[in-house]
């Protein structure tokens, strides 16, 4: 099963980073800082969902970010973008009206739960 960063609402990662590299956007999206990172791999240790892995060249931690530079300009990510049978879908949990949202609510799907955590994705 593919591994991507679940943008948890608490985030462990987050929480262990000792130099404040991690950290969850306003809008939940939970990214890296590298130029504050230094390599401890404190968060791909507390992740739950094995999420995060080592980039070989920068010497970090590194992992998805649901394309958050597409994101702040209105796109999709990019992997949602691209699939070719629709079965990624990316919005507002929280807003009745978006698309996951309403899938969601009728599809009865399950939560990908590793932890008490509550994950942002479901599959159906």
């Amino acid at each position: 099963m593919h591994r991507i960063c679940q943008h948890c609402e608490n985030p462990p990662c987050v929480h262990v980073c000792p130099t404040g590299a991690s950290y969850k956007r306003e809008d939940g999206i939970v990214l890296i800082d590298y130029d504050l990172c230094i390599g401890c791999k404190y968060c791909m240790v507390a992740c739950p969902y094995n999420a995060r892995y080592f980039h070989p060249t920068r010497h970090t931690p590194d992992k998805c970010t649901f394309c958050a530079h597409r994101v702040d300009k209105g796109l999709k990510p990019a992997c949602v973008e691209v699939c070719p049978t629709n079965a990624r879908i990316f919005g507002d949990l929280d807003d009745p009206n978006s698309e996951v949202s309403k899938i969601v609510r009728s599809e009865k799907p399950s939560r990908l739960e590793r932890s008490m955590e509550r994950s942002r994705v479901y599959f159906t």
